[in-house]
């Protein structure tokens, strides 16, 4: 059983060790080499908390706030693009305008304008801020009884690897406190992300199914889900795929085939048993002390 760890930080320097035990897959294999190449010859360039509790740089209104002033440098330094100012009246409102700019930051991506090593990373932001606040949105009105927690980070100029045909009978809707799962590293958005969004205005081109595998991970810290929550999940996913099956088709996805890549595809458990909700809660408290992910040590 390979163990190894993924080291956090504070702003006081301290750390704290997630200690894990690496499963026995495919993928678990592929996810390992490449995070021992990774770690062995890049940084890890990025890394968001997602939930948790007192970390208020990550609440929705501080997140909105964080948005709308990287939107406004973007506007001045590209007004070309035509990025039109969030909607606040609800959150329905706020979501369809976020819709509506990330829209904006694929096609711009995929057409390869506007981007550039200059404005890169503001651009990365720019999109991750995207996902912070619609994760905070999705947490808002999805009652659970712990926080849907979550970590995740991505290297420095990382490499990406095909994912063999056989590793799409490991996507899963599944997942339990602590999974660590490998994180979707393309430029466009995938049916799961499209489904939480309800976004059916998305142009075919920016459809991206899973296609990859990184040493890029995500580490779920939020209530456990099981065989029955992915069963009612999935259906609601499926009818709303099937309201929109001919644009998903376009995009090259199809419900009955498994490299539609629902869900993600855990490689790895958190080496640790909790034995009540106030254990993995507590969990929870000791982690928002800490905001970046150091390094991935690996034997």
């Amino acid at each position: 059983m390979t163990l190894f760890s993924v080291i956090l930080k504070n702003d006081k320097d301290e750390t704290f060790s997630l200690d894990y035990r690496l499963k026995e897959s495919d993928a678990s294999l592929i996810w390992i080499e490449g995070a021992k190449k990774a770690t062995a010859q890049k940084e890890i360039e990025s890394s968001r908390f997602y939930n948790f509790q007192g970390q208020t740089e990550n609440e929705l209104d501080s997140l909105i706030v964080q948005f709308e002033a990287i939107l406004k440098t973007l506007v001045k330094t590209q007004p070309q693009l035509g990025l039109t100012a969030l909607k606040k009246n609800n959150d329905q409102a706020l979501q369809e305008s976020l819709n509506q700019l990330h829209r904006n930051f694929a096609h711009n991506h995929l057409i390869e304008k506007s981007i550039s090593s200059e404005n890169r990373l503001i651009w990365s932001e720019f999109n991750f801020l995207i996902h912070r606040i619609e994760v905070a949105l999705l947490a808002r009105r999805t009652p659970t009884k712990i926080n849907l927690c979550r970590i995740a980070y991505s290297y420095k100029d990382f490499e990406r690897f095909d994912i063999p045909e056989k590793c799409f009978e490991e996507f899963t809707l599944i997942k339990n406190f602590g999974d660590l799962q490998i994180a979707y590293c393309q430029v466009g958005r995938h049916l799961q992300e499209l489904f939480i969004s309800r976004d059916s205005e998305v142009p075919v081109e920016h459809i991206q199914p899973a296609r990859y595998f990184s040493a890029n991970a995500e580490l779920w810290f939020g209530p456990d889900l099981d065989q029955i929550f992915a069963k009612k999940y999935e259906a609601e996913i499926e009818l709303w795929f099937k309201n929109h099956e001919r644009k998903f088709n376009s995009a090259g996805i199809y419900w009955e085939r498994k490299d539609k890549a629902l869900g993600s595809v855990t490689v790895a458990n958190l080496n640790r048993t909790f034995d009540s909700l106030d254990e993995k809660r507590q969990f929870q408290k000791e982690i928002a002390g800490f905001n970046r992910v150091l390094r991935v040590q690996i034997p």
